[in-house]
């Protein structure tokens, strides 16, 4: 059976349209921003060895749900590069949004490097987006430090 043109048959009207029935954008409402502003759509991680048992884990971008693997899979990697007794300083001065989940895998993280001996440090201006979610730390999780300088000379000593 066909379809007439007010009833397509082959998903022509879904390759148009969302799921809610609303147009979708074409390709220039989907173009980057040109303001100049960097935007970085879920999370990355670069890892780095500072000397060592120290590594250092920078995090760049929003730290949720969606991308709590990323951290995850970071943390591991610079709690393994860095050893047993091993300092793995994360820097979260890009982190643009910290959810709750990312709060607890560093929470998890510091609790294992403590129980081996080793510790993570954290990095964090006051004035860093994520600086708020991650007050929420203080008392209960790692060590914070204004800068990479600073945690880099608790990790050392």
């Amino acid at each position: 059976m066909t379809g007439s043109p007010s009833q397509p048959v082959d998903g022509d009207l879904q390759q148009r349209t969302s799921p809610t029935g609303r147009p979708r954008p074409d390709q220039a409402d989907l173009a980057p921003p040109t303001d100049g502003v960097e935007r970085v759509v879920g999370l990355r991680a670069e890892l780095a060895h500072a000397g060592a048992a120290v590594s250092v884990v920078s995090l760049i971008g929003d730290v949720d749900l969606a991308s709590r693997h990323v951290l995850a899979v970071a943390l591991d990697g610079a709690a393994v590069a860095a050893g047993v007794g091993g300092r793995v300083v994360l820097d979260l001065d890009r982190v643009s949004f910290m959810g709750a989940c990312g709060l607890g895998l560093v929470l998890a993280a510091h609790a294992t490097a403590s129980g081996l001996g080793g510790a993570v440090i954290l990095v964090l201006d006051g004035d860093a987006p994520a600086a708020r979610a991650v007050s929420l730390l203080v008392g209960a999780g790692p060590d914070i430090h204004p800068t990479l300088t600073a945690a880099l000379a608790a990790a050392a000593a």
